[in-house]
Protein backbone atom coordinates (compact mmCIF):
# COMPACT_ATOMS: atom_id res chain seq x y z
CA UNK A 1 0.00 0.00 0.00
CA UNK A 2 1.34 3.40 -0.93
CA UNK A 3 1.40 6.13 1.71
CA UNK A 4 -0.92 8.26 -0.44
CA UNK A 5 -3.59 5.55 -0.23
CA UNK A 6 -3.92 5.52 3.55
CA UNK A 7 -6.65 7.23 5.54
CA UNK A 8 -4.01 8.78 7.78
CA UNK A 9 -2.69 11.22 5.18
CA UNK A 10 -5.74 13.54 5.17
CA UNK A 11 -5.76 13.46 8.98
CA UNK A 12 -2.08 14.35 9.08
CA UNK A 13 -2.64 17.26 6.68
CA UNK A 14 -5.56 18.50 8.81
CA UNK A 15 -3.44 18.22 11.95
CA UNK A 16 -0.48 19.98 10.34
CA UNK A 17 -2.51 22.89 8.94
CA UNK A 18 -5.37 23.28 11.43
CA UNK A 19 -4.37 21.81 14.80
CA UNK A 20 -0.59 22.01 15.25
CA UNK A 21 0.88 25.38 16.18
CA UNK A 22 3.85 26.48 14.08
CA UNK A 23 6.94 26.84 16.26
CA UNK A 24 8.06 30.19 14.84
CA UNK A 25 4.62 31.72 14.28
CA UNK A 26 3.08 30.59 17.55
CA UNK A 27 -0.17 29.79 15.74
CA UNK A 28 -1.44 27.29 13.20
CA UNK A 29 -0.92 27.70 9.47
CA UNK A 30 -4.67 28.19 9.11
CA UNK A 31 -4.69 30.94 11.76
CA UNK A 32 -1.83 32.66 9.93
CA UNK A 33 -4.04 32.58 6.81
CA UNK A 34 -6.96 34.09 8.73
CA UNK A 35 -8.92 30.86 9.29
CA UNK A 36 -10.07 30.38 12.88
CA UNK A 37 -11.46 27.32 14.61
CA UNK A 38 -14.23 27.94 17.09
CA UNK A 39 -13.90 26.24 20.42
CA UNK A 40 -11.46 25.77 23.18
CA UNK A 41 -8.80 23.30 24.12
CA UNK A 42 -9.98 20.31 22.07
CA UNK A 43 -9.13 21.53 18.58
CA UNK A 44 -9.99 18.19 16.93
CA UNK A 45 -13.49 18.27 18.40
CA UNK A 46 -13.93 21.88 17.29
CA UNK A 47 -12.80 20.97 13.77
CA UNK A 48 -15.21 18.03 13.58
CA UNK A 49 -18.15 20.11 14.86
CA UNK A 50 -17.43 22.92 12.40
CA UNK A 51 -17.18 20.42 9.54
CA UNK A 52 -20.52 18.91 10.58
CA UNK A 53 -22.15 22.36 10.76
CA UNK A 54 -20.74 23.28 7.35
CA UNK A 55 -21.97 20.02 5.77
CA UNK A 56 -25.41 20.51 7.32
CA UNK A 57 -25.65 24.09 6.02
CA UNK A 58 -24.68 22.97 2.50
CA UNK A 59 -27.28 20.19 2.45
CA UNK A 60 -30.06 22.32 3.92
CA UNK A 61 -30.50 20.01 6.92
CA UNK A 62 -31.20 21.46 10.34
CA UNK A 63 -30.96 18.36 12.53
CA UNK A 64 -27.64 16.86 13.70
CA UNK A 65 -26.48 13.73 11.88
Amino acid sequence: MKVDDTAMLPLFVAHYNLIRKHQALGKTSAEAAGIRLKGGKDRWLSLIKQAEDWARSKSGETEPY
